[in-house]
């Protein structure tokens, strides 16, 4: 397990295209924290998917209901220190064919936002699946020339003229799982 420290001076917020993958799946903690500056360090950590599926599954309701259940999510979580410390301040879960960063701007605002200093996450490749995407196709056409060869002035023609058109392909793509806990470790 590697520990990926960020430290991002960025404006808290979203980006102009409306909510992240991660917050249009977030579904909120049992704990609420406010939300932290934007220069304060967000730790991200990276999990086997085997310890995150063994460990959470339904954790986060029972952890609503119970310090024991909170314990044991920190436990898989492999969250060190006192679980009453720890606030669970929200959690992402989302299938996606997109390409998926943790170290993108969005993921770390979100954390910022929901004021979660500690970032626990997973992802398994779950198979192929289709996906459609948009290809450019060109055609190409030649320049035509009509008319009189020895005559002056009775020439027309057009030029070359190529276009591009996007036209909807079905590739396969690997469909990718992703569980995120978002955290705050720190009073």
């Amino acid at each position: 397990m590697t520990v990926l420290c960020l430290t991002l001076g960025l404006v808290v917020g979203g980006c102009a295209g409306g909510p992240s993958v991660w917050e249009q799946n977030l579904s909120s903690g049992p704990d609420a924290a406010p939300a932290i500056a934007s220069q304060t360090q967000v730790s991200v950590r990276n999990i086997p998917w085997e310890q995150m599926e063994q460990t959470v599954v339904n954790q986060l309701a029972a952890a609503q209901r119970n310090a024991e259940a909170k314990s044991q999510l920190l436990r898989g979580l492999a969250v060190p220190g006192n679980p009453a410390a720890v606030r669970v301040v929200g959690k992402s879960e989302f299938k996606t064919t997109d390409k998926m960063s943790t170290d993108s701007v969005e993921f770390h605002n979100l954390a910022r936002k929901l004021g979660a200093d500690t970032v626990v996450w997973s992802s398994k490749v779950m198979g192929k699946v289709d996906k459609v995407v948009q290809q450019p196709v060109t055609t190409m056409s030649s320049p035509s020339v009509s008319g009189r060869p020895f005559e002056a002035n009775s020439r027309s023609g057009s030029l070359a003229d190529n276009r591009t058109t996007y036209v909807p392909v079905t590739v396969k793509a690997d469909e990718v799982a992703f569980v995120v806990y978002y955290l705050r470790t720190s009073p």
